[in-house]
């Protein structure tokens, strides 16, 4: 019932529910409502790393070359709303989204803030024939 998973990816992506969680430093991290991370982890040194990491989806697998183009079109709309939804819940704050595309791979949503003094997840472009990076900042 693979269709299923996808009406299952697609039905968060349209209403995507966060949660905030505060470390033993006092930083506010922002994550998937559905996260199994909770109040109690320990202290992140790397922030960034730990948002793009826990706030990732893999939205489909096995990209085809035919569907390489479509799914860039929407990538572009998807990362634009996942980050609008962002700025909705959280507008103090300023996040970074992307989505990347990759033929015979996977297309895969991820998150995080835009943290001060710590680059971001993915810090250069990618665009080729078989995989593309589209970021939203803001």
């Amino acid at each position: 019932m693979r269709r299923l998973y996808y009406f299952d990816i697609f039905g968060q992506l349209l209403r995507p529910k966060f949660k905030q969680l505060t470390d033993c430093y006092g930083n506010e991290f922002i994550v998937w409502e559905n996260s199994e991370i909770d109040e109690q982890m320990i202290g992140v040194q790397d922030k960034t790393e730990f948002e793009s990491i826990e706030n990732h989806i893999h939205i489909v697998d096995n990209i085809k070359e035919n569907e390489f183009a479509s799914l860039c079109k929407f990538g572009q709309t998807l990362c634009k709303h996942i980050l609008s939804q962002l700025q909705q819940n959280f507008p103090d704050k300023k996040f970074v989204v992307y989505v990347s595309i990759r033929i015979g791979d996977s297309m895969i949503l991820r998150y995080h803030q835009d943290w001060e003094n710590e680059v971001h997840y993915y810090d250069q472009e990618i665009k080729s024939k078989k995989e593309r990076l589209i970021k939203c900042i803001g």
